[in-house]
């Protein structure tokens, strides 16, 4: 699993490398919001750690703008900015997860690997949803392989929720 981790801190980043790298990560680090920019056009990552306060602006701000773009990688916020509003609005601002500093690695690490198993499951289920598999017959209703019917949306109930 790689990871781009955003931390301006060299000592940290260096550190959180190598504590990555232990954890079974393949983390690659920069330490601007402009480098983390230049990183996502060079490379293919699967998930971002980003820092919040960055020298050349806020991480923050740089993660809505990514989202505005459509960047879709699951991101997880590690910042000393901790309070119950700053988590708030990490979160609203389009991080999937938020953690503040200091942390514990072995913490970090299942967060990580919680966050990216989300990432997995809801593009499995977004390419299900997209791409009916092949050979089922009534892609709208049924489900060859197991057999199962699908049910409309107001046989469950969830028409109520539109």
């Amino acid at each position: 699993m790689r990871l781009l981790v955003v931390e301006d801190d060299a000592l940290l980043r260096d550190s959180l490398l190598v504590g990555l790298r232990l954890s079974g990560f393949t983390p690659d680090g920069v330490a601007t919001c402009s480098d983390a920019s230049e990183a996502l056009v060079h490379s293919q990552f699967d998930g971002i750690v980003l820092d919040r306060m960055l020298p050349d602006g806020s991480g923050l701000d740089w993660l809505k703008a990514q989202r505005g773009q459509g960047m879709a990688l699951p991101v997880l916020m590690l910042t000393a900015r901790d309070r119950v509003p700053d988590r708030v609005d990490g979160l609203d601002g389009g991080a999937d997860d938020y953690m503040g500093k200091p942390f514990d690695l072995d913490e970090l690490a299942a967060r990580l690997r919680a966050m990216l198993r989300r990432g997995e499951g809801a593009r499995g289920a977004r390419d299900r949803m997209e791409r009916p598999q092949a050979g089922s017959r009534d892609h709208a209703r049924h489900d060859r392989r197991g057999g199962g019917r699908f049910l409309a949306p107001r046989a469950c109930g969830a028409d109520r929720f539109a």
